[in-house]
């Protein structure tokens, strides 16, 4: 049997690795027109991604990439369509898992507050506000959170539930962002409010009671009460350790059917409660009690 030469073997060898390196060395293939073809899509960076959809959009985000981290087709679904669009217990769970799957990819959300936002903007999200606050099964859950107006909203005189009972104060923030709500009708105290929730009011108002709570950058209009409760107001009934700032009522209506406490703005003041830049312009009243023209009592 002849033996191969190795000199030649070798020779082979190196010939074959030099190919090899050309090979991989090369451009992308120029196409018909000249141009170089682009190279395959790659996986987007954390900027990027974050930039795609985070929970302070609005806006329905771009295709999720592949790897969803074991999302279930319903979870995938809610994810791509605006936070705006959906029902405050929906909006929860959106954030939730669009803080789940920045974290699957090593990715950084954006600041805490400004990442559990909840968004109001439509009579429906208000009243399912004022039904998650009163419920006492639903209170601790929603009561503290940060809730943004992102648009004016008309409630066209329908009647609308005060935020808020005894012992179920809310106690978040409400950010008016500059909008209007126009035509709320304040309910009477009757009737349910929540499947567990009693009806037991503190005050007659758009928010019946807050604790510790901060209403800014909103103008409330053509507000319609009447109101057969010990306190009643144009925003907040018992405001208790609670900052109130640029707010504007225009345009209310009060009609009190009993010897009340009221006030246009707020109807008791309590605690380290603080009141800056607001402004009230009452078009009817019709009352047997004392009305302030902001505040109707301050105590503490």
């Amino acid at each position: 049997m002849q033996r191969k030469n190795p000199a030649k073997r070798i020779g082979s060898f190196l010939l074959a690795l030099c190919m090899l390196a050309a090979v991989t060395a090369m451009p992308a293939a120029a196409t018909d027109s000249g141009s170089t073809q682009a190279p395959a899509a790659q996986a987007a960076t954390p900027e990027a991604a974050a930039a795609v959809a985070t929970p302070e959009g609005t806006e329905a985000p771009a295709a999720l990439e592949e790897d969803t981290s074991g999302l279930s087709a319903e979870d995938l679904a809610l994810m791509e369509k605006p936070q705006e669009s959906l029902t405050l217990e929906e909006q929860l769970h959106w954030i939730d898992l669009w803080e789940t799957y920045h974290a699957a990819h090593g990715e950084l959300m954006a600041a805490a507050e400004g990442a559990r936002k909840l968004l109001i903007s439509t009579p429906a999200q208000w009243q399912d506000l004022a039904k998650k606050i009163n419920d006492p099964d639903t209170h601790d859950t929603f009561a503290s959170l940060y809730y943004q107006v992102t648009q004016d909203i008309d409630f066209n005189n329908a009647e609308t539930t005060s935020i808020g009972i005894n012992g179920y104060p809310f106690t978040g923030t409400l950010d008016g962002q500059n909008h209007t709500l126009r035509g709320l009708n304040i309910l009477e105290l009757r009737g349910d409010v929540g499947d567990s929730a009693p009806v037991n009011f503190a005050a007659q108002a758009p928010i019946s009671v807050t604790d510790g709570a901060l209403v800014k950058d909103l103008t409330l209009e053509n507000l319609s009460l009447s109101a057969n409760s010990k306190v009643s107001a144009g925003l907040i009934g018992i405001a208790n350790n609670t900052t109130v700032e640029n707010v504007v009522l225009k345009q209310a209506n009060f009609h009190f059917h009993h010897e009340v406490t009221s006030g246009g703005l707020i109807g008791s003041l309590t605690g380290t409660s603080v009141v800056r830049n607001c402004a009230v312009d009452v078009e009817q009243v019709s009352s047997l009690g004392v009305m302030g023209g902001l505040i109707g009592k301050t105590e503490g």
